[in-house]
């Protein structure tokens, strides 16, 4: 059963948490699927990953680029066809799970269209019958 986990945002810094939990899922050696709104918000995703500092490097790739077996963080946009047993969702749409997605990560950001967006993310996930947590994104204090 896939976990999906809801993290509220404090102060609408998607960039930052988003980077954070990527960062750790690949630590902990997952192979992480982005999805990202379209092909603008993925280049975008890209640049920033390239731009992390050297010891905080992330190996990641756009859709179709790189090796043959791809790399730990893959960025792609719709129409999604790609699966892996993690998946950060940067878009507003429901992602669609299958027996090979174990967990999906999303965002609450705090204005009222945003949590309205998240809200109807949660009823569809609900109803695939997916595992559901909702929690405040603790701040990350150590690089390590």
């Amino acid at each position: 059963m896939t976990q999906v986990t809801f993290y509220q945002l404090q102060d609408d810094d998607l960039t930052a948490a988003a980077t954070q939990l990527i960062t750790s899922q690949y630590r902990a050696r997952q192979h992480v699927l982005v999805v990202c709104s379209d092909q603008v918000q993925g280049e975008h995703w890209d640049e920033h990953l390239w731009q992390q500092p050297t010891d905080a490097f992330i190996p990641h790739n756009l859709r179709g680029e790189g090796p043959p077996n791809g790399a730990p963080v893959t960025i792609v946009w719709p129409p999604v066809s790609e699966t892996r047993a993690v998946v950060v969702n940067l878009s507003d749409t429901t992602i669609a799970v299958n027996n090979r997605t174990r967990q999906v990560i999303e965002f609450v950001p705090t204005d009222e269209t945003g949590k309205q967006a998240a809200r109807e993310r949660y009823k569809n996930y609900q109803r695939a019958g997916c595992q559901l947590q909702f929690q405040p994104l603790a701040k990350e204090t150590n690089n390590g």
